[in-house]
């Protein structure tokens, strides 16, 4: 079974900000710079972080008989049905506090490595901040944000 994951309305607003200055930044780098060199290699540095940022994003999560599978547009990251130990909805998750140890913030969603003292380290697959998944796994740690999560999280409890 497919479940979505949209934008928060924070990411949202962070992902365009966040387009609209790096566009800003190489259209005014070109305008005013005398050195093209140091632009180009600016534009390029800001369109391979765009680039990376857009293909890591989480797109969707699929339960099967099997797996728990994050669609992502490059490379879909698999969790074997055996290696899942417990599944919950955090109702109240609060992310103030949550340390990004390696991760992307709003661009895209929020996605990476991150850590608080509630969860300690966790691996963050999310596109909105209400109501995630904990995917508690024998290795790790894992949140997600599907649409629907109750209706995730007792799917993903039946192939346990």
């Amino acid at each position: 079974m497919n479940f979505t994951a949209s934008l928060d309305k924070t990411a949202k607003i962070t992902t365009i900000i966040v387009t609209i200055l790096f566009i800003a930044i190489i259209i005014y780098g070109f305008a005013e710079s005398s050195s093209t060199k140091s632009i180009l290699y600016t534009a390029c540095f800001l369109t391979v972080v765009y680039g990376i940022c857009w293909l890591l994003r989480p797109i969707s999560y699929t339960v099967t008989d099997t797996e728990l599978q994050i669609q992502r547009a490059i490379g879909t990251v698999t969790i074997k049905k055996q290696d899942i130990k417990r599944v919950d909805v955090l109702q109240e998750f609060n992310i103030g506090g949550t340390i990004r140890t390696f991760g992307v913030g709003g661009l895209f969603g929020y996605y990476g490595k991150y850590y608080n003292n509630t969860f300690g380290s966790m691996t963050w697959y999310l596109t909105r901040s209400d109501k995630p998944v904990l995917v508690t796994t024998v290795k790790s740690k894992i949140v997600l944000s599907p649409d629907e999560p109750e209706h995730f999280a007792e799917t993903l409890r039946k192939i346990n």
